[in-house]
Order: structure tokens, then C-alpha cells, then sequence
């Protein structure tokens, strides 16, 4: 389901219209909690009144807690799109592929597994675990003789790279990158949180997925990103009495290596998010969302035989703007530790870079317990 229309993307980026609204509410609310500050009483905290799906490591402990929690996010892909215009079979064909992908879904797993050393630094370690699967369709031939020659020989060298030549399914599943690292709380006060993660993915997930005749799976269906990544950000939640919570959040992904044991790098992620949440019953709460997603292309190239037919098979074709819009319900009873979330995701605005699979609708929840 696409909420904007893919046609506002023919000549300019719609995300890029966006973005200053998101970057204007997300610091808004951080200058809300700052204007906030002194309306609220001290040494009364309850920052996790309101405990987001999709934000779980976000949760500040207090020294000596552990918590343990899992989470899962389901994503589906379909359509074709250049930019953020939705294209036919047709166009991809002229531009020179032998196949295409027409569907995929991802599922991930996450364990998030925290200690708090004392009340300002809590230990994180969050393994995932992936699962997806595509759908490769064959173009028809709609070349015609009046095409220039050398439209025709790139594409007659790109179906001499295929593997297969019909309609097939790509799958692989297994441990993807591993999370590790701390969240620092900067500033607890008045009911204001401040807090620095501090974390990196280490490379556990492989990058060496094949198909059955030797060939690397498209950059895409790789598990992991094959480097060490930094994963900076910062987080700013204000309650706001006793139900309303906002906040807004900073982070990227940032590659530490030109490249990995495949030849190729993916590319940077910077996101923005912000968010309010409301407490309709002590224990029940639901949130609104937005989250701005800004990714690089891949740099590098496979060192090893791998197709050049269809469009996941570029390092130009990855990547892109992405604005999302969540709608969470949240329940954390009082009389225990446990949390549960659950997130419907929805894509509002999309720029691709090249030619892509478009974005569907998710869904994320979570369930943890801190003792």
C-alpha cells in the first residue's frame, strides 16, 4: 500500500519536501522537553510510561536491572519503481534486464539482551536473526530492431550472466549482524531523558550467500553487511504529565571498512525519528510515529561470479529517501515487568535510487521482561 503518489517523484524527491516537517517536529519536541524542564516535579521519574514498539533499546534501567526482550518486524515488497515513479515490465526491459524481482518479504528476529552497570550506562547486546524471500520473474522480449546495437549487446551480455531464465524463488535465512554497545543517560531530570547509544554491529552475519550454480545472491538477500559498523545516535524522551510521552531520535549507520570478504560495502544510513505517545489506561498506550530513512548506495562490487540481469543485481540500485508513519498500542502492566508492543508501519514517501522494489506495509512488536 503507498499512501503518496509515486508520480510527485518524476523530476524531485517527495521525501525531500517532507523532511523539514519531520525535522521540525522531532526538534520541537526536544524543545518542549527543554521548555518543560522546570514545569514538572523532581526526583519523580516515570520515562518508560509509555514504552514504544520499535524503540526497545531505548529503555534507561536502573543499576543492576537486566532485561531480556525479543522482537519481530514482518516486511513485504512489491511494484517497480524508478525514482519515486511506479514502471511496468516494459521499461524495465528496455533499460536492459533479462528479469526482475516481483515480490519479497523479510522477516527479522531480535534478541535484546541489557545490564545496567549503574544508573547512567547500560550494556546492550541484540543479536538478529533474518529471513527472506523474492520472486525473480523473466522480462518478455520487447526489444525492437530501431534500438541502438548497443542497448541490445548489453543486454545480451546481461543474459549470458543469468542463472536462470523462468520464474523462481530466492530464499536464505540465517544470523544476520550483531549489536553491541552501551546507551549512556546524559540528562535525567524533571522528567526529561537524555540519552547517547554508543553502539556497533559486528559482521556475524554472512555475506556469502550463493545459489545452487555458484553465483552470489543479489546484494540484497546478503544476511548482513559484512563490516564493522558504527551505529551513533541520541535520544531525547519528555514526559509530559502522566500520559502523554514525546521524543525524538538521531542515528545513523556508518561503515568502518571500505569493503567485506565479498568486495562491496553497503552504503550509510542516517535516520531521523519522533514520536508521541498517550496512556489511554494505566497499563494500555498508543503512539504515532514518523521516521525519516536517508541510505547510500552500495559501493564495491561482488569479487566473485554473480548475475547481471536483473536490477538487484546493480550496486546502483540500492539505497534511497524513505519517510514512514508508525501507529503503535503498548501495554505494560503495573503489577509486573512485562512489556508488550506491537507497531503497524506504513510507508507515506519513498525516492528510490534506480530502479527498485517498492515498499509495503509492516509490522513490528515486541514483549520484554526486566527484573
Amino acid at each position: 500500500m503507498k499512501i503518496l503518489d509515486k508520480n510527485l517523484g518524476k523530476s524531485f524527491s517527495p521525501v525531500v519536501q517532507i523532511m523539514p516537517f519531520v525535522t521540525a517536529l522531532t526538534f520541537s519536541n526536544l524543545a518542549i522537553a527543554g521548555s518543560d524542564i522546570h514545569e514538572n516535579h523532581r526526583g519523580h521519574h516515570h520515562h518508560d510510561a509509555v514504552e514504544l514498539s520499535g524503540l526497545l533499546s531505548s529503555h534507561q534501567h536502573q543499576a543492576g536491572e537486566w532485561m531480556f526482550g525479543v522482537s519481530y518486524e514482518q516486511r513485504e515488497f512489491s511494484g517497480n519503481y524508478y525514482g519515486s515513479t511506479q514502471i511496468n515490465s516494459e521499461v524495465l526491459s528496455a533499460a536492459g534486464f533479462s528479469m526482475y524481482a516481483s515480490a519479497m518479504r523479510m522477516d527479522m528476529a531480535m534478541l535484546h539482551i541489557m545490564y545496567a552497570v549503574s544508573n547512567k550506562v547500560t550494556l546492550v547486546l541484540m543479536p538478529h536473526y533474518m529471513k527472506m524471500d523474492m520472486d525473480m520473474m523473466p522480462l518478455a522480449d520487447t526489444m525492437h530492431g530501431s534500438m541502438h546495437n548497443a542497448t541490445a549487446s548489453m543486454t545480451n551480455s546481461m543474459m549470458a550472466h543469468s542463472a536462470h531464465g523462468s520464474m523462481h524463488n530466492m530464499s536464505v535465512s540465517g544470523w544476520s549482524d550483531t549489536v553491541l554497545g552501551a546507551t549512556v543517560r546524559l540528562w535525567d531530570e524533571a522528567e526529561l531523558l537524555i540519552q547517547a547509544n554508543l553502539n556497533i554491529s559486528a559482521p556475524t552475519g554472512s555475506v556469502q550467500q550463493k545459489q545452487g550454480n555458484g553465483q552470489f545472491m543479489p546484494y540484497g538477500m546478503q544476511l548482513g553487511t559484512g563490516t564493522w559498523d558504527a551505529l551513533p545516535g541520541i535520544t531525547v524522551r519528555q514526559n509530559i504529565g502522566t500520559r502523554l510521552l514525546m521524543g525524538g531520535r538521531l542515528s545513523t549507520r556508518l561503515p568502518l571498512e571500505s569493503k567485506n570478504e565479498s568486495g562491496f560495502s553497503v552504503g550509510e544510513i542516517y535516520t531521523v525519528e519522533s514520536w508521541i505517545g498517550c496512556s489511554l489506561k494505566e497499563a494500555v498506550a498508543l503512539s504515532v510515529r514518523l521516521t525519516y530513512e536517508k541510505q547510500h548506495r552500495i559501493s564495491g562490487h561482488y569479487n566473485g561470479p554473480h548475475n547481471h540481469a536483473s536490477p538487484t543485481d546493480f550496486q546502483r540500485n540500492y539505497g534511497g529517501e524513505f519517510l514512514d508513519f508508525g501507529l503503535g498500542i503498548h501495554v505494560n502492566p503495573r503489577i509486573s515487568a512485562l512489556r508488550l508492543g506491537l507497531e503497524w508501519i506504513v510507508p507515506l514517501s519513498e525516492h528510490y535510487n534506480g530502479f527498485q522494489l517498492g515498499r509495503d506495509q509492516g509490522v513490528s512488536a515486541n514483549v520484554s521482561w526486566a527484573w
